[in-house]
């Protein structure tokens, strides 16, 4: 099978699998790529990117603990475990979208028709769309655009 036989059947292998056609066994290439990216470090960070942005800090899993008789840590109820989140990563990720993309593209050109078709295309929806993809960009390291 040449590759271009192959990614051909890739492709339609996905599309069935999308529509609902064909279940992909746990032994297909697919699953296991797709278990090995969520095994590393690199899916780990970018969840880390995601849970910072949104606020939820290590800071929040903190436990006051003292030590024992034994030496040993051990967590203390009756004292105040205060928690501050002050979330300048959410800020910094936010000024940073918004310079690298925050005015929509400006289309200039001399025909008329090719502008008013690229406008439609390169729409607010458009704008939008690539602000969530600098922001995931961001916050995980990888953004990705499915054109369809």
């Amino acid at each position: 099978m040449n590759s271009l036989t192959h990614l051909f059947k890739i492709i339609n292998d996905i599309k069935n699998f999308f529509k609902g056609v064909k279940k992909i066994p746990e032994s297909s290439v697919y699953v296991k790529k797709i278990n090995k990216f969520r095994n590393s470090a690199k899916y780990k960070d970018m969840i880390n990117g995601d849970k910072y942005y949104r606020g939820d800090h290590d800071i929040l899993n903190r436990v006051r603990t003292v030590i024992n008789a034994s030496g040993t840590h051990e967590p203390v109820n009756n004292l105040i475990n205060n928690k501050v989140v002050d979330n300048q990563y959410g800020l910094m990720v936010d000024q940073k979208v918004n310079y690298m993309a925050g005015k929509p593209m400006t289309i200039d050109t001399e025909n008329t028709t090719y502008s008013k078709l690229l406008k439609s295309i390169f729409n607010n929806n458009w704008h939008r769309t690539f602000k969530n993809i600098v922001m995931d960009s961001l916050n995980g390291g990888t953004a990705y655009l499915y054109v369809y």
